[in-house]
């Protein structure tokens, strides 16, 4: 499937609305930040109506909601001119090839709305979606955390670590290891938090518990392979990502590198996402999806691409929790260790209390 034929179904949209959005956060995150605000794109044929969301996340996309607003509706001008044009016009040049976006967050809203078109919900979910829990706050805390995620049947944990005393985090982390024993797998997510040496010293802290990886350890990235030298331990890549030398080929990937972290919303249109998905795999490496702190309309995107291409990989879509409210009017997106989606997820179900319409043809 190439960039194009996903949108080549253009011609047949009939109507397009565009809400915009603001829901507060449980409470602030890194940075201050109190709301997630974006956008939803509603695309309808004469079979239906498909939903898509664009919210690029302040501090990771490269663009930002305002640029975003101004180019989405060029855009949507350029598809209303293109399904106009006459169909042997289209096919006779590239010229009048549909319109595809630039800007990361439209391609994925655009694509996740044009696949829900094309695609009954049945065919999208073959089999149920393996999610990661999530434990952070303070490490007193981690423990009960952990329990109360395994209850519930979650086998794969995220820690976010580097946010306390990285000794009194160590020490958590072997504890928690004691109590779990080894049928559960731990991942850690330090978000580039620590110096070189601070990283080597929790690693041997935690020397003998069982990690699946160390996502993005070091401050300094371009010492990430001197981490894995010193300490053997697997890393994950996310934000060194978006440095175009890995991507290009133009440079190595850092020494011990197993897993890449993948953020739809940062990557495009889902066939360039599918093309990062080939090269991962080319690699050898395992690829895992996380979400953006996208609403359930995004959730449900992303639990397709996991679906359709990582269906035996526990990714990390469980965070609706940062949210006070959702979208929906009514939601039964599960918060278990799988998702089966349901047919709530349509239009009808969106809260339209909660949006603003901006656009509309």
């Amino acid at each position: 499937m190439t960039d194009r034929e996903p949108f080549s179904i253009l011609t047949d949209i009939t109507h397009v609305k565009v809400w915009r959005y603001a829901l507060p956060y449980r409470m602030a995150l890194q940075g201050g930040h109190t709301e997630r605000r974006g956008l939803i794109l509603e695309m309808e044929t004469s079979a239906g109506k498909g939903l898509g969301e664009i919210a690029p996340l302040p501090g990771f996309s490269r663009e930002n909601l305002d640029e975003v607003e101004r180019e989405l509706k060029t855009w949507l001008e350029q598809v209303r001119i293109y399904r106009r044009l006459p169909r042997k016009d289209k096919a006779r040049t590239t010229v009048m090839q549909p319109p595809i976006p630039t800007l990361p967050s439209i391609g994925f809203g655009a694509s996740a709305a044009l696949d829900a078109l094309q695609h009954p919900l049945e065919d999208r979910f073959p089999v149920p979606v393996q999610v990661n829990a999530l434990i952070g706050g303070p490490v007193e805390r981690w423990q009960r955390q952990a329990k109360r995620r395994i209850n519930e049947g979650f086998q794969v944990l995220k820690i976010k670590v580097g946010r306390h005393d990285y000794r009194q985090e160590a020490a958590a982390l072997v504890k928690l290891h004691q109590k779990l024993g080894r049928g559960i797998q731990l991942r850690l997510d330090a978000n580039r938090t620590w110096d070189l040496d601070t990283a080597i010293e929790f690693s041997k802290l935690i020397s003998g518990t069982p990690i699946a990886y160390i996502e993005e350890p070091l401050a300094d990235p371009g010492r990430l392979s001197d981490f894995n030298t010193a300490t053997r331990m697997p890393l994950a890549l996310d934000e060194s990502m978006r440095d175009e030398a890995y991507t290009t080929g133009d440079a190595p990937l850092p020494a011990g590198t197993r897993a890449v972290i993948l953020k739809p919303m940062l990557e495009g249109t889902w066939d360039q996402l599918r093309k990062k998905l080939v090269w991962i795999r080319e690699k050898g490496l395992v690829a895992v999806i996380t979400s953006t702190l996208e609403t359930e309309i995004g959730l449900h995107a992303l639990a397709t691409l996991v679906a359709r291409h990582l269906p035996d990989v526990a990714c990390g879509l469980g965070t609706l929790r940062v949210f006070e409210r959702g979208l929906l009017s009514r939601s039964e997106f599960g918060s278990g260790p799988e998702w089966f989606p349901t047919p709530l997820w349509s239009v009808t179900a969106l809260d339209k209390r909660r949006l603003e319409k901006i656009y509309a043809w």
